[in-house]
């Protein structure tokens, strides 16, 4: 749950459509100390923070909420403003360094007329956008917002154009709510959402193309079609609003019960139990002929697919849901806004960038795993990782994490480095997984001792007691940081020749003579068809020692021309593991990718032997 404590409303912009209309002259800046109890409180129940306003930047102890937000622990420490005070260099050092690490600057207009019109405050446009050139030198997570009015519409491609040259992580679109000062100038703010649908999909398509996290706010899902991903209610967190009023302790049903409305037509739309309506005030206004229900069939957007960060999205929320992980949602929310950042779909067409795995065990155990790699952007890969690993605060050591990518800069980062992130039940904190990976094909193994030696240096590790076999090819690398800074180290050795008489013989010399029966569902007797290798994993705790073993299958996704080969594959793993819940998950997967377009292919199949049990994993990803 995420916190918008309002802390004044004084402001140095004048926009047409402020919704706090009179209050800034009816409050001004609140007082500190309530502020402070506030913030207190909200901690026992809220993850992340906002600051808002009027203009949070105003207030004369806007440092120093910043710093009690960090004292408090605090994962993200966001400050929604007009951005024109972040004009000035070191106000923005200062508050970086307090502890704000995302800023949601607005920007109306792509000219200072357009803006500075808006806003009512020559000049307002240049502080806007030098602030956030200013905040993404500083290398700053920049989430704008944009409000659609009768004067500004027909030009938000190229609001979206300037935004792309500006670097920022994410825009949207916000259709206004007619209150405050909206209210009082609806007939020269508020435009006709009919006109509006083509200006703002084009907007959005710009930012798609670039790579960017795109959303648009308040505008119902019968003028989005094609582009129902980019519908911000879809992901918005719960949040609750401290005000001088009082405290909204869930906006969400607030905004859906008395904010929004529908038609006596809604119903028949596809789209009735997910989307909110208008504001109220619209249809009070206009009417309802504008809005026609959308009644058949899937739609894709104006490509004929669906984006990536859309299914990965959705594959998630299922996973979330079906294993009760709901407390994860926003959490994984944020992770995925920080991997697809700048995402380009082309990079699928040679590498599967990300993958989901599900656990089948004959215990109650459930966990969310995915993972995502640096193809195509590995100078920006190291920087979403730190950002994803800041989101925990002090859980993990960033110092650590830092000193082991710079293990490989000597040797040009010819691999590929993974991030994988698993929670367990009732776990707020992941196990946090980098893996060196595709290392025998562009190292020496001497080389890759040398990387092995030098990582378990950076975590302390006693390198002899891995007791690696000389004859041993190691193919990578993975180092596991745990909550409360703690790490495990695993080794994954090939084994290039391998068939089942050889793999049950390694079985029965380290007693998994349990895992036989899940070994033999993953042996492929159509193999030589398909590009298979295998992978004995040992897992080393921080003392040296051996933790378990595992078992890997590695699928060559690139060769497989027909997913259809090996998912009923992945399929067997699963019913073999008489788990019923993991088979149903997998199947809504497969119906869910099926039904927008993409196809699942297995990319692991893996027997896990440790302390006496046994698990099989199955990691799989989507393709077209």
């Amino acid at each position: 749950m995420k916190a918008d404590i309002k802390i004044g409303f004084n402001c140095n912009n004048f926009c047409k459509f402020c919704v706090q209309g009179d209050k800034r002259k009816a409050y001004g800046s609140r007082d500190t100390g309530i502020i402070k109890n506030e913030m207190e409180k909200a901690r026992t129940s809220c993850r992340d923070i906002v600051f808002t306003g009027g203009e949070p930047t105003l207030h004369k102890d806007f440092f120093q909420f910043v710093a009690f937000a960090k004292a408090l622990n605090f994962n993200t420490i966001q400050i929604q403003s007009n951005g024109r005070f972040f004009s000035y260099s070191e106000f923005c050092k200062k508050a970086i360094k307090c502890g704000a690490n995302e800023f949601s600057p607005a920007l109306h207009g792509s000219t200072p007329h357009m803006h500075d019109y808006l806003t009512s405050s020559p000049g307002s446009f240049k502080q806007t956008v030098d602030g956030i050139i200013n905040l993404k030198k500083l290398g700053q997570t920049v989430i704008t917002n944009t409000v659609i009015t009768k004067s500004n519409f027909a030009y938000l491609p190229s609001i979206a154009d300037l935004l792309i040259r500006l670097g920022v992580d994410q825009f949207q679109f916000a259709f206004p709510h007619p209150l405050g000062s909206a209210k009082d100038n609806f007939d020269s703010i508020v435009p006709r959402m009919s006109l509006v649908e083509p200006f703002v999909k084009m907007a959005l398509e710009k930012g798609i193309s670039a790579g960017k996290r795109v959303m648009t706010e308040a505008i119902p899902y019968c003028f989005m079609r094609g582009y129902e991903d980019y519908i911000a209610e879809r992901i918005l967190p719960e949040t609750k609003i401290y005000d001088v009023n009082g405290v909204i302790e869930n906006f969400g049903l607030v905004r859906k019960k008395e904010g929004k409305s529908k038609s006596t037509n809604c119903p028949k739309c596809r789209y009735y139990a997910v989307c909110e309506g208008p504001w109220r005030e619209y249809p009070q206004k206009f009417g309802w002929d504008e809005f026609k229900p959308v009644r058949k069939g899937f739609v894709l957007n104006n490509k004929g697919s669906v984006s990536t960060v859309s299914i990965f999205t959705d594959i998630s929320n299922l996973l979330i849901k079906h294993f009760g992980l709901k407390f994860l949602k926003e959490k994984v929310d944020r992770i995925t806004n920080i991997l697809f950042t700048d995402f380009k779909e082309s990079w699928l067409k040679d590498n599967q960038k990300f993958d989901f795995s599900i656990s089948a065990s004959d215990s109650n155990a459930r966990s969310l795993r995915f993972s995502y790699n640096d193809f195509g952007e590995k100078k920006e890969f190291k920087n979403k990782l730190l950002k994803i690993f800041q989101l925990f605060g002090d859980a993990y050591s960033i110092n650590q994490i830092n000193e082991l990518l710079c293990v490989m800069i000597p040797f040009g980062n010819k691999q590929q480095t993974t991030i994988g992130l698993v929670w367990f039940s009732k776990e707020n904190y992941p196990k946090i997984k980098v893996y060196f990976e595709e290392l025998v094909h562009s190292f020496t193994q001497s080389e890759i001792r040398i990387f092995l030696q030098r990582i378990c240096k950076v975590l302390k590790i006693d390198y002899k007691k891995l007791q690696i076999n000389s004859r041993a090819i190691i193919g990578a690398i993975c180092v596991d940081f745990l909550p409360k800074k703690n790490i495990n180290l695993k080794v994954y050795c090939i084994h290039k020749k391998v068939n089942e008489k050889t793999f049950l013989k390694f079985l029965r010399k380290n007693g998994l003579n349990a895992a036989r029966k899940l070994l033999k569902s993953i042996l492929n007797k159509g193999e030589s068809k398909l590009k298979v290798f295998y992978y004995i994993t040992k897992r080393f705790q921080e003392n040296g020692c051996i933790n378990s073993i595992k078992l890997y299958k590695i699928y060559e996704i690139s060769q497989i021309k027909d997913s259809n080969q090996v998912t009923p594959e992945i399929r067997n793993i699963l019913i073999n593991s008489n788990d019923k819940a993991a088979n149903e998950v997998f199947s809504e997967i497969c119906s869910l990718c099926a039904l927008k377009g993409r196809k699942v292919f297995p990319v692991i199949a893996a027997i896990d032997h440790a302390r006496g049990s046994q698990k099989a994993d199955v990691y799989f990803t989507v393709k077209w």
